[in-house]
This record gives C-alpha cells, sequence and structure tokens, in this order.
C-alpha cells in the first residue's frame, strides 16, 4: 500500500476577515459536494510550504510565499499524513475557480454561522480547522464559534499545536 502526504492551505485577509474556500467536486466521497479550504496531495521532494503556495494558486489564483505558511498541524498514520498550514494575505478577494470545483471568499463569522447551522454542508472539520488556523495566525478575538463537537482525527491534529502559544484555544492545549 502507498503513502501519500496531503496539504490543507487556509488563507485569510485579517482587515476584511475572508477566507479562501472551495466546493469539493472530486476526492473522497466523504467530502464531496461539502464546503472546505484549498488543497490536495504533495508532490515528491515538495515542502508542506511549496505545496501549500502551489495548490492554492492552482485552485484559486491567489499566491502566498511559501514563507508566509505558519503550520496548523499535521495527522496520519501508516498510509497518509495531512498538513494544514495557515496565513495572512490581502489578496483573498481576487480568489476564482480554476479548476472544476468551485471556489469563495466567506466572511470568517458568516463562514463560522453557516458551519454552525448547516454542519452536513461543510467537511466535518471545517469550524476547528477554521478556529485553530485563526489561533496560529494569532486572529481568533471576534470569531463566531459554535461547535459542539470536535472529531477525533481533528483531535489528534490539535496535539501538534504549538505549547507557547497562549490566548483563547488555550484549553485545546495538552
Amino acid at each position: 500500500m502507498s503513502f501519500t502526504r496531503y496539504i490543507v492551505a487556509i488563507v485569510i485577509d485579517p482587515k476584511t476577515r475572508n477566507v479562501v474556500t472551495l466546493l469539493k467536486q472530486k476526492g473522497p466521497a466523504l467530502l464531496l459536494g461539502k464546503v472546505t479550504f484549498p488543497g490536495g496531495k504533495i508532490e515528491a521532494n515538495e515542502s508542506v510550504q511549496a505545496a501549500a503556495s502551489r495548490e492554492l494558486v492552482e485552485e484559486s489564483g491567489v499566491a502566498v510565499p511559501e514563507s508566509a505558511w505558519c503550520v496548523v498541524g499535521r495527522q496520519g498514520d501508516e498510509h497518509y499524513e495531512l498538513h494544514v498550514l495557515a496565513a495572512t494575505s490581502s489578496e483573498v478577494h481576487l480568489a476564482r475557480q480554476l479548476e472544476s470545483e468551485p471556489v469563495t471568499v466567506m466572511n470568517l463569522d458568516e463562514a463560522a454561522r453557516q458551519a454552525g447551522s448547516s454542519p452536513g454542508a461543510y467537511v466535518p472539520d471545517f469550524l476547528p480547522l477554521l478556529h485553530a488556523a485563526l489561533f496560529v495566525l494569532e486572529l481568533d478575538e471576534d470569531l463566531v464559534y459554535t461547535v459542539s463537537i470536535v472529531s477525533q482525527p481533528f483531535s489528534t491534529l490539535m496535539t501538534h499545536l504549538p505549547k507557547r502559544r497562549l490566548g483563547p484555544l488555550t484549553r485545546y492545549e495538552k
């Protein structure tokens, strides 16, 4: 069995409080038709930061330098590894559909409200990943955050958050 590495790239404009999202049209069945963040497979000999920049440009046209990415977390097993990275950019408003999956620029608070009220329309860890990205980017003070259940995979991912950060998400730190 092969080992595959994946990237999720969350990019936020801190001034407008907008985030790039897309509607999954390909990939695992549990993600099809759901709102998520740009991402995909990490190519051989590619850094996670390079993969995040490449996937974001390929899927949305938004360019973020490799040096701008912050690690939100990672998880995996003997078959796969998933890396979640986040960055800020003033170019979020330039996002557009370039591939088969529709791209949307969403306001953070509206995305949180919609994901909380219609969780079936979003990938299971949309809100926890968004909140973790805001925490790592130190932008989370005003987010409307309503989640009652955090999935087990995300709980695993959260164990990789930096221990030195303090703030509203310290309750997730181990």
